[in-house]
């Protein structure tokens, strides 16, 4: 039912036309894509009884865009087919990525006449930006009169005269879905501060029943603070803590997989040692080498045994994987600290619509202030607080935003560490924000605050 009403909203404002970009948000896993597909369906056809009524209605063809990953724009494919009133309608009978809009590519080429020609014919063009919080930014290199260079999406979409938000194509419309839009949403907040109309209609998918997101891991308490972080002369008490981790999950999960993402280079090493002073067997995955489908499939099938499945590095968001066998997901932290877009979405392969007959209660590690976070900005969203939700403080790639805080300082006193700890928590203070700072002068840690 959330995904109808979502659709029909996403209808409606096209049926209008009077707007130039649907942005659809919504939680991880939650059912983005086939919402766009049944607002798009209801509008292929609402155009063909308007047509049997003896009605001028331009003929309309889609363009569906993707981030630069193989076995998701196959994915996508695959849920397009069964819709007869869209798959005949997709430019270039197909779904695309990123790589295939570059001038060099001779797909790109192609479709880039078929549009021009589409649109010289007067039909209509509705592109869909799937994950769309890539490849939205600027690059880091700059042209030959420095200024920073667009990405290849951008730049294909301003020779048609429709970059959202720059230029305005009255016969081409944009719907861009993401669960982390912060690059939009910056741009939207510095756009009503200018009294810009951006000309954006902004829905937000709700969660049907039976989903299980963010809020609900908190709820459940299945949400858990990550160890470190940890620079690289602390790999002793890295290995301190994890390897008794792990053994120690072993002997609670049994025969399971331990997802572990690790986006630090030089712990990837000290993940394998950990394992091995743990007792538990390890397998790595790196998508630099191609081997994450081998992870894809990995999940999928019955472990023996406890097994860490180490992803190194990146992971291509937006794709489905089979949770039946996970017993922990564990997100590494950095000194820097890691993007909440890149946080969220890795945690997003844990959400979705479970299967009732291999209901998990797999636990997630993370920087759980970054949960927390999550879950506001999908309250503000659900609330339709656009100003509070375009506003937070979020971060991705390329847009990183802070917010300043006021400390307000109270002092309380009790006669040992545990008491302060434990009269802190409850007064609702979570275990994970309780620090240790010195103060005696022998320099021990001896005050939480």
């Amino acid at each position: 039912p959330n995904q109808v009403k979502a659709a029909n909203q996403m209808f409606e404002s096209l049926k209008k036309g009077d707007v130039d970009l649907i942005k659809l948000t919504a939680e991880m896993q939650s059912g983005k894509t086939g919402a766009i597909l049944y607002s798009i369906h209801l509008y292929t056809e609402w155009q063909e009884e308007e047509r049997r009524n003896g009605k001028y209605i331009p003929n309309t063809k889609f363009l569906f865009i993707g981030p630069s990953d193989r076995q998701l724009k196959d994915q996508t494919y695959e849920r397009v087919q069964p819709w007869g009133t869209i798959n005949p309608a997709l430019l270039g009978s197909n779904i695309w990525h990123m790589p295939d809009l570059l001038d060099a590519s001779k797909r790109g080429r192609e479709l880039k006449v078929e549009m021009k020609q589409h649109l010289a014919r007067g039909g209509q063009i509705i592109v869909i930006w799937d994950e769309a919080h890539i490849g939205i930014s600027k690059k880091k290199t700059t042209d030959s009169e420095g200024n920073p260079e667009e990405q290849v999406l951008p730049t294909f979409l301003r020779s048609f005269a429709s970059l959202p938000g720059m230029t305005s194509n009255p016969n081409v419309k944009h719907i861009m879905t993401t669960a982390t839009p912060f690059t939009l949403d910056y741009f939207e907040a510095v756009c009503r501060d200018y009294d810009v109309d951006l000309n954006i209609v902004s829905i937000f998918l709700e969660p049907g029943e039976g989903y299980t997101g963010i809020i609900d891991l908190l709820k459940q308490g299945r949400i858990k603070q990550a160890f470190g972080p940890f620079n690289r002369k602390e790999k002793k008490e890295f290995l301190e803590k994890m390897a008794p981790f792990l053994k120690k999950q072993k002997l609670l999960r049994g025969p399971k997989y331990a997802v572990v993402r690790s986006t630090v280079t030089y712990q990837q090493a000290w993940w394998e040692e950990a394992c091995a002073l743990a007792g538990v067997q390890c397998s790595a995955y790196n998508s630099r080498l191609g081997t994450i489908p081998d992870f894809q499939r990995k999940l999928n099938e019955q472990p023996e045994e406890f097994e860490v499945l180490l992803i190194q590095r990146s992971y291509k968001q937006g794709k489905t994987l089979c949770k039946k066998y996970l017993g922990l997901w564990y997100e590494n932290l950095t000194k820097s600290g890691r993007n909440d877009a890149d946080v969220w979405q890795s945690v997003g392969r844990c959400l979705g619509y479970y299967e009732l007959e291999y209901k998990t209660d797999f636990d997630i590690y993370m920087n759980v202030s970054q949960a927390r976070k999550a879950k506001n900005y999908y309250k503000s969203c659900s609330m339709l607080d656009i100003d509070a939700s375009i506003r937070m403080a979020t971060s991705d790639t390329a847009t990183k935003r802070k917010t300043k805080s006021k400390v307000r300082r109270v002092l309380r006193w009790k006669n040992t560490e545990k008491d302060m700890r434990n009269y802190m928590i409850s007064k609702g203070v979570s275990k994970s924000d309780i620090t240790l700072s010195k103060c005696s002068l022998n320099n021990s840690f001896d005050v939480a605050e």
